[in-house]
């Protein structure tokens, strides 16, 4: 018997983590023995490069279709992480966002699409999108998949879902809840804000926990280390993420600012922080570190493809994100490598770690967490017994949980069933 066409349709000018996630699908044993998948994404330089780093350091010789498509927030990216006065990044904005808003961009994508999956003839679609409502172009994908028939859509959301804003955004999610056949969510709040946020049917939302690779380092602690030119015996605090308010870079510098204020003489000599990412908030970052004279305590690495080794190079993983969170796959790449963790309380995070086994839960409130911040760094700094503890706990939960396998067959079973009852819908 041929092996149904699965379509994996997705949209981000940046290859983060909900973007690998369709790439561990590529190389998934159990989902390419039973399908044949594709990833179509849209063509962007950075994430053309980041994928290929990893289909690359995989081995995997996937399908992949970059997609022509118009849109703003790559260009606005740019803009907003340039050095313009703030008055002139606005003025320049604005035609584009003009020609966005009455629906040039619209019409010239859904031709593309339209074209694209005539070409692909998919069996099954399935939409990745950052959150809900996200990317314009997964609803629109929706739509064109309607139009020709396709009938098997599950549309992945991977952080929680704000509410409709007005009339017309509610008549449009009424479309999306009709023609998509499941939607899928990693934690259970995530679920929750679809229903609530979004009037989607609880009956068309499956919970699959997400998953990461365990992978091979290529670069090793000592080399990290000499990089930012710091000693071996460094207590190495390590964040991956974009360089944005929401992931509270701010308040982990605040927290070490803090430290190396008080009295803490030890800790002070070995304590550093090394930041992976880039954003919007850089500049910003970079000013308080200079003007708090913590130049030799924090690194900023930039984007890295090798942000797993990163990782695999830290003391503690950190993750203190103040708001729009579900279950970031650098932290589960964290468990994954047996790493304590300092993390915030969102969503899909409270069901993966628990406070006081595996990590250590701080409040997400922005009053509270650069104190509850610094507590943490000084017990696991001064508790070398916890952080192997709590990473091996940490390892265990994912092994558990969060695997390659268990992901595989949940999805699996999602594909199965969508087309057994698509006839049905």
């Amino acid at each position: 018997m041929a092996k149904k066409n699965v379509l994996i349709f997705t949209d981000c000018y940046i290859y983060g983590g909900s973007e690998r996630l369709m790439t561990f699908l590529l190389s998934n044993q159990l989902l390419n023995e039973q399908f044949d998948l594709t990833l179509a994404f849209r063509n962007h330089k950075s994430y053309v490069d980041g994928l290929n780093n990893d289909l690359r350091k995989w081995g995997v010789n996937a399908k992949t279709h970059p997609v022509t498509l118009l849109s703003n927030t790559a260009f606005f990216h740019r803009i907003s992480c340039s050095r313009l006065h703030p008055l002139l990044k606005k003025g320049i904005k604005v035609p584009f966002y003009l020609a966005e808003r009455i629906g040039i961009y619209f019409i010239f994508n859904i031709f593309v699409m339209l074209g694209f999956l005539l070409r692909r003839k998919p069996d099954i679609v399935h939409v990745n999108n950052g959150g809900y409502p996200g990317a314009r172009s997964c609803n629109q994908f929706v739509l064109c998949c309607r139009a020709l028939g396709i009938r098997s859509i599950v549309y992945q959301v991977n952080n929680i879902a704000y509410p409709a804003p007005h009339i017309f955004a509610r008549w449009y999610d009424r479309l999306i809840g009709k023609y998509v056949y499941s939607f899928i969510t990693a934690s259970s709040e995530a679920r929750s804000a679809l229903t609530s946020q979004r009037n989607f049917d609880p009956v068309k939302i499956v919970q699959i926990p997400n998953t990461v690779k365990l992978e091979a380092a290529t670069m090793g602690r000592a080399q990290i280390l000499a990089e930012a030119r710091w000693p071996e015996d460094t207590f190495l605090l390590v964040q991956v993420a974009f360089l944005t308010a929401r992931k509270g870079q701010i308040y982990l510098l605040r927290a070490l600012k803090e430290i190396m204020d008080g009295n803490h003489p030890v800790l002070t000599k070995k304590l550093k922080v090394l930041l992976v990412g880039n954003g919007e908030d850089e500049d910003m970052l970079k000013e308080y570190v200079s003007e708090n004279d913590l130049q030799s305590y924090v690194f900023f690495a930039g984007y890295r493809t090798n942000s797993v080794d990163f990782i695999q190079a830290c003391d503690v993983f950190m993750l203190p994100s103040v708001t729009n969170e579900d279950m970031p796959l650098a932290l589960l790449a964290a468990m994954n490598m047996g790493k304590p963790l300092i993390s915030t309380g969102f969503a899909g995070i409270l069901e993966a770690v628990r406070n006081g086994e595996n990590g250590i839960l701080i409040s997400k409130s922005t009053d509270e967490i650069t104190a509850q911040l610094k507590s943490a760094i000084i017990q696991l700094f001064e508790r070398p017994d916890l952080r192997i503890l709590f990473g091996a706990e940490a390892q265990k939960t994912f092994n558990e949980k969060y695997s390659e396998a268990a992901y595989g067959k949940a999805l699996s079973g999602l594909y199965e069933s969508s087309i057994v009852t698509k006839a049905s819908y």
